[in-house]
């Protein structure tokens, strides 16, 4: 059985207008008509925390490289987008860290964590 599932939504936002997203790693944003400033989620470089922007015009996409928050504000006219998630269900992705994760690899007894 396919655990997986795709899911496709269609957005249509008028110049100016945002939307702030939650979504998966993954998900293909495509603009079909319009252009539209996409605010990727936040990236922690050190102790600065930074957003990628990038502009998206009618035809192209991107493909978000990780989990979280974005933005979609529409530049001009009718903008239309569509979302498209072939990503792990949500329910079996985790959305945090796992505060109980494998042995840290410097305390591990073999080089793979195999023990003999």
């Amino acid at each position: 059985m396919n655990h997986n599932r795709s899911s496709t939504q269609r957005l249509e936002m008028q110049a100016g207008q945002s939307q702030a997203l939650c979504l998966p790693a993954g998900t293909q944003v495509r603009v079909h008509r319009g252009s539209l400033l996409l605010t990727e989620p936040a990236l922690w470089l050190g102790e600065t925390m930074h957003r990628l922007s990038r502009r998206l015009h009618s035809g192209e996409s991107h493909v978000l490289t990780q989990h979280g928050w974005l933005q979609l504000q529409a530049s001009r006219g009718l903008t239309v987008v569509e979302l498209h998630n072939t990503a792990v269900p949500a329910a079996a992705a985790p959305r945090r860290p796992v505060e109980h994760a494998a042995t840290p690899v410097d305390s591990a007894p073999h080089a793979h964590g195999h023990a003999h």
